[in-house]
């Protein structure tokens, strides 16, 4: 895929505003943009439209900005996948300050009975610098892609186009974390290939 250029993000940001009402979240796209650091606004809303013009696929926005609380509860939350009767993952344990990469992987497989849990460093994601955002593509069919409920299999076929729209205009997946499998993320990592985000 080609990389877009800075003008061409631009252009494509302009396009998704004049054409907001095409989305289905447009609302959640709006209070998703609010918590976004301005560079990555025209990003994400070119995501957006390309997604949907390109592919038929329309982008549900999760979240962007997180506290560095907030960032420990839901990794904790992602790490030990419990859940209520509704469905939705549980958290029953405090995170501690520190971080221990490899226990926490041992503890996503683990029960959390004897397992402490401890959460990532408090600079550890790119959430809480503003410069990412988690997201559902929903599809033509019917059918969206989540986090835990999609196999990677899915990701890497049916989402592929998806995949490819993002890293397109710069941005990181994160189905390529090499310890993390988080494919349901992009971030914009601020370096010499991504000249274009800053002004």
């Amino acid at each position: 895929y080609k990389k877009a250029t800075q003008s061409e993000i631009k252009e494509c940001a302009a396009k998704y505003d004049q054409s907001r009402n095409d989305f289905t979240w447009k609302s959640n796209h709006s209070t998703v943009f609010r918590s976004m650091d301005s560079r990555l606004v025209p990003v994400a809303k070119c995501f957006a439209y390309r997604c949907f013009k390109q592919k038929g696929v329309q982008i549900k926005f999760n979240s962007s900005y997180r506290s560095v609380s907030k960032q420990r509860t839901l990794r904790l939350r992602w790490l030990t996948g419990e859940k209520d009767t509704h469905g939705n993952i549980l958290q029953k344990i405090q995170p501690a300050a520190s971080w221990a990469p490899v226990a926490e992987h041992v503890a996503a497989e683990d029960t959390i009975q004897n397992t402490t849990l401890v959460a990532g460093p408090d600079n550890g994601s790119w959430h809480q610098a503003k410069l990412a955002f988690d997201f559902n593509p929903y599809f033509s069919d019917g059918t969206a892609l989540s986090g835990r409920g999609s196999s990677k299999a899915e990701w890497f076929s049916k989402g592929g186009p998806i995949v490819r729209i993002g890293k397109s205009i710069g941005l990181f997946w994160g189905g390529d974390f090499k310890t993390n499998w988080d494919p349901i993320h992009f971030d914009m990592l601020p370096t010499d290939e991504q000249e274009y985000f800053i002004d």
